[in-house]
């Protein structure tokens, strides 16, 4: 009877540590992403893979782009308006005039400023951009931003919209399209 008890014991502390080891192993998929340390960094240009794979994180887990560089956000921006169809060229990192993104299709040509800041983007911003569409003999710009747009800043960019048209798009838009990605 002993022998009886103690088999079953033993089978019993070796059902429950196979049981244990199963638990143990991930289900769920690890969302605990790591982002590389030179995505912090504002000079960083990755691969187009790389920018996809971030997106693709970026639905999952959002917040994270406000740890990202600047430049990475760009990029982000710059292959969202690609897979929309869009032909795209990145400007320089320093002395842009304003212009982070230049894209264009056979219809239309935009001027993209790209702004990843947590703070309110205001009526300067808007009318910095307003300035430089004019002054490229443009008509078309896009202020895109993670953060929100200032009331003064919107009335700017709803003035004039047949002289020069910029285009808004805070938070709420940039996350929508991060998802329609």
């Amino acid at each position: 009877m002993v022998a009886i008890v103690v088999i079953f014991f033993v089978i019993f502390l070796l059902f429950k540590n196979l049981l244990k080891k199963s638990v143990s192993k991930k289900i769920i998929p690890d969302l605990s992403y790591t982002i590389p340390t030179h995505y912090y960094n504002n000079t960083t240009r990755l691969s187009k893979q790389e920018i996809i794979n971030l997106i693709n994180y970026l639905k999952k887990d959002y917040k994270i782009i406000h740890k990202l560089g600047g430049a990475i956000f760009e990029q982000i921006i710059e292959q969202i308006f690609i897979k929309n169809g869009f032909k795209t060229q990145l400007t320089t990192l320093s002395n842009d005039s304003g212009v982070d993104i230049i894209a264009f299709n056979d219809k239309i040509k935009y001027f993209i400023q790209c702004k990843r800041w947590t703070n309110v983007v205001g009526i300067n911003e808007v009318q910095r951009m307003k300035g430089v569409v004019i002054d490229q003999y443009h008509t078309q710009g896009i202020i895109i931003t993670t953060a929100h747009f200032s009331n003064p800043g919107k009335e700017s960019a709803n003035k004039n919209k047949a002289i020069v048209n910029i285009i808004l798009k805070d938070n709420t838009d940039v996350f929508n399209m991060i998802n329609k990605y």
